[in-house]
């Protein structure tokens, strides 16, 4: 709910810049109006509403479930059953229907959470003689996926904020494919 919280008030800050208004604080949906004709302290004319949308994209998998594992062993099988289910999750079948509800709604703001960038690579974390290597190898990346999304369909939504919230990498292994490492990063973002 913090997080939430960070990511309205950040909304809110650069409402209040478009606006030239002081930002205000609340919650629920969000819309800066004014009335028209009238111009705030900075001289920016003002008489539209600013529609915000949100969508948390949802990384598809439970990832406290890694903290309740015991051993390295243990943390690799359970990240290898992670990184399968956040494939079947098929993220980039559900950016082209988020794409769709963003054309329909035609929001000027689209804040995201869960706006993950997976990365794989050679498993050198799995192997504890190996020095480690970070993963490089995009897998998936939510925020791109989406933006391809919207593109294709001929939307104009620019990147205005990409904020990494946290940044981490495991073993993937459980026995029935090579060892594996998993790369993953949080960011919320404003379109």
């Amino acid at each position: 709910m913090r997080r939430t919280t960070k990511l309205l008030a950040l909304w809110l800050a650069m409402l209040a810049a478009c606006s030239g208004e002081p930002a205000a604080s609340g919650s629920g949906s969000s819309s800066a109006a004014a009335a028209a004709g009238d111009r705030g302290h900075h001289g920016h004319r003002r008489g539209r509403d600013v529609t915000v949308m949100t969508r948390n994209l949802y990384v598809g998998v439970d990832l406290f479930r890694i903290a309740a594992a015991q051993t390295p062993a243990e943390t690799a099988v359970v990240a290898a059953a992670m990184w399968r289910t956040a494939q079947e999750t098929d993220f980039p079948s559900r950016a082209d229907l988020i794409a769709e509800e963003i054309d329909q709604a035609n929001p000027d703001l689209v804040a995201l959470e869960e706006a993950y960038l997976f990365r794989t690579g050679p498993g050198t974390t799995c192997d504890p003689t190996l020095p480690d290597a970070p993963a490089t190898q995009v897998a998936y990346d939510f925020l791109a996926l989406l933006e391809d999304a919207l593109a294709r369909r001929g939307l104009h939504y620019e990147r205005v904020v990409a904020a990494e919230r946290f940044d981490g990498q495991l073993c993937a292994y459980d026995g029935t494919a090579a060892p594996l490492d998993v790369r993953i990063t949080d960011r919320d973002a404003i379109l």
